[in-house]
């Protein structure tokens, strides 16, 4: 007997997923599963490889809402931590994108202004 080979989802279903996941990385859905972090992150990877979306737009857009979550005062702190410190690698790879392109670059430098310059108060206290 054969095995079916699975077939992939179609490319819309990719972007679709890594949108999904934005929302419950950026509204801290399931704060206590940090895997999410990463499912998020691979499934941009993914829509990007589908042709969904272009890898800088892609990683610009993982850094801009893991940056709008790390600031978001009413979400655990334990969470807007891990996405802080997830930040890195889209963070990187915006860097191995840019090359020697000066619009690039400069886009780069004030993304980097805007994490230096992040205030980390502490979360609101749940009552």
């Amino acid at each position: 007997m054969a095995r079916s080979v699975p077939t992939p989802p179609p490319p819309h279903a990719l972007l679709a997923r890594w949108r999904w996941l934005g929302c419950k990385v950026r509204w801290a859905l399931d704060p206590d599963e940090p895997r999410l972090l990463r499912h998020y992150l691979d499934a941009g990877q993914q829509a990007q490889q589908g042709g969904q979306i272009d890898a800088w737009n892609c990683h610009g857009q993982c850094v801009k809402l893991l940056h709008a979550t790390a600031r978001d005062l009413v979400l655990p702190w334990h969470w807007r931590v891990q996405c802080l410190d997830i930040l890195v690698w889209p963070m990187a790879d915006l860097e191995r994108l840019a090359g020697s392109d000066a619009a690039r670059q400069f886009a780069l430098r004030v993304l980097r202004s805007q994490l230096a310059l992040t205030d980390m108060a502490p979360s609101l206290p749940l009552d």
